[in-house]
């Protein structure tokens, strides 16, 4: 009986040190990889933020560039807009004439005053018809100061 236990002993001894099974030992290796790579991943962020920090960039922030010839074409982009201007003591603005906005002169949210120049309109086609008007007053001023003399002279009915 002595024998029968010491060779029961031996044998669960024996049993007890035989390596584990090797489907949990393969998914034990497979975890511990997948921690390693999760580390690497990190470190590799950490690292190419620092090269941010430093003016450069990583491989993965490059981005592609094509370049094109410039030619010199007509711009032909247009847009209409109207908008309303709430103001604290009620404001009404309008132009005196038509014309397309050249320029702005305030931005969104800026206090403006009374009389303050906002916006500038290409008025080229107004002035041009002031300049002919004035050439024509004068024409009409020169005929006057003629008939005038004229008559002055009693020459002329």
């Amino acid at each position: 009986m002595r024998k029968f236990l010491s060779i029961a002993i031996i044998v669960l001894i024996a049993v007890s040190c035989e390596p584990a099974d090797e489907k949990e030992t393969i998914k034990a290796q497979i975890k511990e990889y997948k921690d390693e790579v999760s580390q690497l991943n990190i470190k590799i962020k950490e690292l190419e933020q620092e090269l941010l920090s430093y003016g450069e960039t990583g491989e993965h922030f490059i981005l592609p560039v094509g370049a094109d010839v410039i030619r010199e074409r007509p711009f032909n982009h247009y847009f209409q807009a109207s908008g309303t201007v709430d103001a604290v003591d009620k404001a009404y603005i309008s132009p005196e004439i038509n014309g397309q906005v050249k320029e702005i002169f305030v931005e969104e949210g800026d206090y403006v005053k009374k009389g303050q120049l906002l916006a500038r309109l290409n008025t080229s086609i107004t002035e041009n018809t002031i300049q002919e008007l004035k050439t024509q007053l004068n024409l009409a001023n020169t005929l006057y100061e003629k008939q005038k003399q004229l008559w002055d002279k009693n020459i002329g009915s």
